[in-house]
């Protein structure tokens, strides 16, 4: 049985050695700040994570959010989680994202609550080419 998707978007990632994994541009967004950043889609993340650095520059006093400790092949790692507008491809929605409680943190995840579940995805990773929709 066949079965037939529609995505608003298909973009082509660059998937090397020296850039490892499926990277978009999303906009962080709370009051009138706006961040643009690379962050990398993560299924197996449970929640989006960002580095502290942005939580600076959208003006968040970071220890003021829900603290929540990770665990991850790296070890477990302390986050600070707040409510932001994420814009992605033409559409925004807000979410409750974390940012690390350290400034060493060096990825931004796009991980399945905050992110994944608002959008439809498709994957054709051996053509390097990913599909989004906003989930309706």
């Amino acid at each position: 049985m066949a079965h037939t998707l529609v995505f608003e978007h298909a973009i082509e990632y660059l998937d090397s050695p020296r850039n490892v994994g499926i990277t978009i541009e999303i906009t962080l967004i709370r009051g009138n700040r706006r961040r643009r950043i690379q962050a990398k889609i993560d299924t197996g993340a449970e929640y989006c994570i960002f580095q502290r650095d942005y939580a600076d520059a959208l003006d968040l006093d970071v220890t003021s959010g829900e603290l929540i400790t990770f665990d991850s092949a790296g070890g477990p790692f302390t986050a600070w989680g707040h409510y932001v507008t994420i814009e992605s491809f033409d559409f925004q929605h807000e979410a409750l994202v974390f940012f690390s409680d350290t400034y060493g943190f060096r990825r931004n995840l796009l991980g399945r609550r905050g992110w994944i579940e608002h959008v439809q995805l498709g994957l054709i990773d051996y053509q390097s080419k990913l599909y989004v929709s906003k989930l309706q």
